[in-house]
């Protein structure tokens, strides 16, 4: 099962069950994957080498911060 999909099941189990649980992905995120992660259910995403590793960090910072 891809992991979106994952992502959108729990979402699912957790809204259905009334809990308050954030789900939080580290790891590979980017300004390519991120909106897709934050539509299947995502609250926290960890997108530190995106950021450090981009030219223009601060940049990268606000395009993913745009995607809320």
């Amino acid at each position: 099962m891809e992991s979106y999909n994952k992502i959108e099941e729990l979402r699912e189990m957790i809204d259905s069950g009334g809990y308050e649980v954030l789900i939080e992905v580290d790891g590979g995120i980017d300004t390519g994957n991120a909106a897709k992660l934050i539509k299947s259910g995502v609250n926290v995403l960890v997108a530190g080498n995106s950021v450090f590793s981009s030219s223009d960090p601060a940049g990268t910072i606000q395009r993913l911060k745009n995607l809320t």
